[in-house]
């Protein structure tokens, strides 16, 4: 069977190692230079860096509104304080989600649609209509 000509969406995840990551859906558009990098289950630990160079452009930047020819993507923005530890969510439809995780135990899930106004939420599937 041919792995390639059955897949109905391909995810690329980047992640700057700092806080920053993002994934990109491509259903409807391709990924030009993507295909080399399908089946490497195997080999994936072989792969020569240059063979990623039709990715790396994609940037981790958290404020970043490239589609970069997806069909959709969701931004993440991983921060701490001494009390807190929160995960900050943006996708291409101007969702936003915030789960913070309180030292404490307690948690708290709110959602916004600008990043500035948020409401509380009982969990980040309330955040999308």
């Amino acid at each position: 069977m041919d792995l390639g000509s059955n897949i109905y969406a391909r995810y690329l995840l980047t992640n700057d190692g700092q806080g920053e990551s993002s994934e990109h859906m491509y259903r409807n558009n391709p990924l030009v230079g993507y295909d080399n990098l399908i089946g490497l289950e195997t080999t994936y630990a072989n792969i020569d860096y240059n063979e990623l160079t039709a990715i790396n452009f994609i940037s981790t930047d958290f404020d970043d509104t490239g589609m970069y020819g997806a069909d959709w993507y969701v931004r993440n923005r991983h921060s701490e304080t001494a009390t807190t530890s929160a995960i900050t969510t943006r996708d291409s439809d101007s969702i936003w989600s915030r789960y913070t995780l309180n030292n404490n135990g307690i948690t708290t899930t709110e959602c916004s649609v600008d990043g500035n106004s948020w409401t509380t939420a009982n969990n980040t599937s309330e955040c999308y209509p």
